[in-house]
């Protein structure tokens, strides 16, 4: 979601803020057009609750150093009924309070279910804080609203808010628990953890699922020998020392251990990874959540090998092809509302559950000629396409009640005649397991909330653009044929034990490496041979954890020329630099459109 607005939040001041002005006519916007009093009660996804909420503070839990955390009873389904939106207001702006009075601590949200009751459970390590003492009424106005009651309970160590409300039940409702097969239930995992809150969480989530779970400090690591006994080990991989990651490579590669890194999720999505450890078979971030950990035991234990994907013939031939494209989306700049009146009356259908996101969507377009069309779920999505050609381009939202994205996606894409039609993921937290499934089932590119509107505006002019002057033919994917001096693919695979990573990776070096060329020019002819060597320092770890070999040896040379402080030889390989990132661009592209890449 671009920005998040509580509607009730009328004496908000947003001008110490660092919203740009087109953020704050937005707020205007929302403040003036938002509902205030309705309930939406319908079936949502508990997972997108969590996900939409954590977006929402993920800035004061970085700022303020708090490990944040889900503690989720069992009996907590899939699925629940109730007003997602007022839920996610309640809960930001009781969290809100907490979180901005709480530093260098912890605080548990707990979700249990009873008979007739849902219980949010708020346990901060902070004597006596209430909310109840704060003047913004918002979080209380929102309890009674949905008929819940807010109680306070202080100790010697902790102040807890725990919020009751009624357990609502739909005609159409049937409780869905998360399950898995039961040859998982054998399974055993070492967790390493110095945290006993996280620790004792994470133990917890395992143990639903019937998973052998053995804990220890990391000071206990280096003196661990029986690795083998277990099949996954999760622990903080930057943490790891270089004598112990040899071992546990070792081990890795003789017993087929499972090793995934387990890290705060603050800015990961905001930043590039810099060097993926390639030891690490997957990263798993906090706050967890049943639904995270059903999703990596599934792709780790049933769905896939990371060594052996396995893939469906006619997908390949169809859907998975859409992903040659390169589809990491850069930010136009200096893009206004004014801007996409450059895309006439194109039609768009914008798949979104969250009002207030559709009423964003709208406010950025309100000034163009582009049509908006509004679907609160998959299945009215399905409707409108199946009853209206006029569609251009599709903006979908992945979790979403009646039908979610990855199914709208499915039943599309199984349509010949919508084969060209472009759809774009707009994803909450980009889980990465939840955009490989979109494009494995069809899906062009994607963008994460918040994102830019510079970044919609490229969406746009990359597939309407594209769609107006096509003749609507497939793409022609050719077939790869390796140079490994400069680009080797199958070094690069074998280093991320992951074609999929592989590919991501590749994607992303295209992004970074756009403008490497002029920022290398502009320092040698400047002659900033300080800044020089530190971006070709950190550069060269990038073409390196891609296997590119002639690129890395150019920037290598750099390196030793200023180093030998024979600066004066640097202004030829400006041209040569350019030379070797064409070959590089050229080869990276042509190898992502291929068959290879699959």
């Amino acid at each position: 979601m671009p920005i998040q607005v509580n509607p009730l939040e009328e004496d908000k001041d947003y001008s110490k803020t660092s919203l740009n002005n087109e953020e704050k006519k937005l707020i205007t916007f929302l403040k003036k057009n938002s509902p205030k009093t309705e309930i939406n009660n319908e079936i949502y996804r508990v997972q997108n609750l969590l996900n939409e909420l954590y977006g929402l503070i993920e800035p004061i839990i970085q700022k303020n150093n708090i490990e944040f955390l889900y503690d989720i009873d069992e009996s907590i389904p899939i699925e629940m009924v109730g007003d997602p939106l007022l839920l996610e207001q309640m809960l930001y702006h009781l969290l809100a309070f907490l979180l901005g009075n709480t530093q260098n601590s912890t605080l548990i949200m707990k979700l249990e279910k009873s008979t007739n009751h849902i219980t949010y459970e708020i346990v901060s390590q902070h004597h006596n804080l209430s909310v109840q003492d704060d003047n913004n009424t918002a979080c209380k106005l929102l309890i009674e609203k949905m008929q819940g009651h807010l109680s306070v309970t202080n100790n010697k160590q902790y102040t807890i808010h725990k919020i009751t409300l009624p357990l609502l039940r739909h005609d159409l409702y049937q409780e869905s628990y998360y399950q898995l097969p039961s040859h998982i239930t054998q399974k055993k995992i070492l967790l390493i953890e110095d945290d006993k809150e996280t620790s004792a969480i994470i133990s917890k989530i395992f143990t639903q699922f019937k998973l052998h779970i053995t804990i220890e400090n990391f000071d206990t690591l280096p003196s661990l020998q029986d690795f083998h006994t277990f099949d996954m080990l999760i622990l903080d991989a930057k943490r790891i020392t270089p004598v112990l990651m040899r071992h546990l490579q070792e081990v890795k590669d003789t017993f087929g251990l499972k090793i995934v890194s387990l890290e705060n999720l603050f800015g990961w999505q905001r930043g590039r990874r810099h060097n993926p450890n390639a030891l690490i078979n997957k990263y798993l971030y906090k706050p967890l959540s049943r639904g995270m950990v059903s999703g990596l035991l599934y792709e780790m234990f049933v769905l896939r090998t990371d060594e052996n994907i396995v893939i469906n013939e006619d997908t390949v031939h169809k859907d998975l092809q859409r992903t040659g494209e390169i589809v990491f989306i850069e930010e136009t700049p200096n893009i206004k509302r004014e801007s996409f009146k450059d895309f006439g009356y194109k039609h768009i259908l914008v798949v979104e559950d969250n009002i207030i996101n559709q009423k964003i969507m709208q406010s950025i377009l309100d000034k163009s000629h582009i049509r908006v069309t509004l679907a609160n779920n998959g299945q009215e999505a399905l409707d409108y396409i199946n009853n209206d050609s006029s569609i251009d381009i599709v903006l979908m939202d992945i979790n979403m009640p009646t039908m979610d994205g990855y199914q709208a996606t499915k039943h599309i894409r199984k349509n010949e005649s919508l084969h060209d039609l472009p759809i774009v993921i707009v994803s909450g937290l980009g889980f990465r397991n939840e955009i490989e499934e979109m494009y494995l089932v069809g899906a062009d590119a994607h963008l994460t909330k918040p994102f830019k509107i510079g970044q919609l505006y490229t969406v746009f002019n990359l597939y309407l653009t594209k769609k107006a002057s096509s003749t609507h033919t497939l793409p022609i994917y050719i077939e790869y044929h390796e140079q490994k001096d400069i680009l080797d693919t199958q070094k690069g695979i074998a280093k991320m034990h992951n074609i999929v990573v592989h590919r991501d990776i590749l994607r992303e070096a295209l992004v970074s490496l756009k403008h490497s060329h002029d920022i290398i020019k502009a320092h040698i002819i400047r002659k900033e041979y300080d800044e020089l060597q530190e971006y070709c320092t950190d550069l060269l770890q990038d073409v390196r954890s891609i296997e590119a070999h002639n690129i890395s040896k150019t920037l290598n040379e750099i390196l030793i020329l200023i180093k030998n402080h024979e600066e004066e030889l640097l202004p030829p390989y400006i041209t040569h630099y350019h030379d070797e990132w064409i070959k590089l661009k050229r080869n990276i592209e042509l190898y992502l459109k291929s068959v290879s890449a699959y």
